[in-house]
């Protein structure tokens, strides 16, 4: 009688620990999808928040002098302004093309390249583009393709002769002799938006500020 006691004693405990492993890996799990949830929810309010950003001050640049001046503030303030923004939201904010006009816009890495071109082959073929979110030793990665929205868009990237005029055109290779981001039309992929955050870092806090 004592030994079958001490037996099911013995079961009842390691039932026990079992159910608590079971517990504190769903727990883990949870709080891991929480965390990349956060994460997500924060990247993609980040981006809407600098899209806007950007097209209200190109807006605002074509408006005043037309789309070859655009072209000049584009090429003095842009990097200038994602630069701040990236300051303000205590991340790495980039913007990244295989057809890049400015240098600073083009891969940084072999990950951006391979999402870059996973986003290509997908857009090729007419699948839906969706955010990506990468964790890694060093930092979270958030991937959102960018697509060309809008006429004002091909005014600068659209066709040679045919939606740039020749005043812009002529800027363009003043201020980026090497461009390869002409020839788009609406609902081309564009590039993507990339951001890194550190890994220490709340990002409850951080979503506040997007606000």
């Amino acid at each position: 009688m004592v030994r079958l006691f001490s037996i099911l004693s013995i079961l009842s405990i390691t039932v026990s620990s079992c159910l608590l492993d079971h517990r504190e890996r769903s727990a883990v799990l949870a709080a891991e999808e929480e965390s990349i949830n956060n994460y997500r929810r924060l990247g993609d309010s980040i981006t809407l928040v600098i899209q806007a950003n950007l097209l209200k001050n190109i807006n605002s640049a074509i408006e005043e002098k037309g789309e070859a001046y655009a072209i000049q503030f584009c090429n003095l303030k842009i990097i200038e302004l994602t630069h701040s923004l990236s300051q303000k939201y205590s991340c790495m904010i980039r913007r990244v093309s295989l057809k890049n006009r400015n240098r600073e816009n083009e891969p940084f890495n072999d990950f951006e390249k391979e999402q870059l071109e996973k986003y290509t082959a997908g857009n090729i073929k007419g699948e839906p583009l969706m955010d990506e979110l990468q964790k890694r030793e060093d930092a979270v990665y958030y991937y959102k393709p960018i697509f060309v929205a809008n006429n004002t868009c091909l005014k600068c990237h659209g066709e040679s002769g045919k939606e740039i005029d020749l005043a812009t055109e002529i800027k363009l290779y003043k201020y980026y002799p090497l461009d390869k981001a002409t020839g788009y039309k609406i609902g081309d992929l564009r590039g993507m938006w990339s951001l890194k955050f550190k890994k220490h870092e709340n990002t409850e806090e951080r979503k506040k500020t997007t606000k």
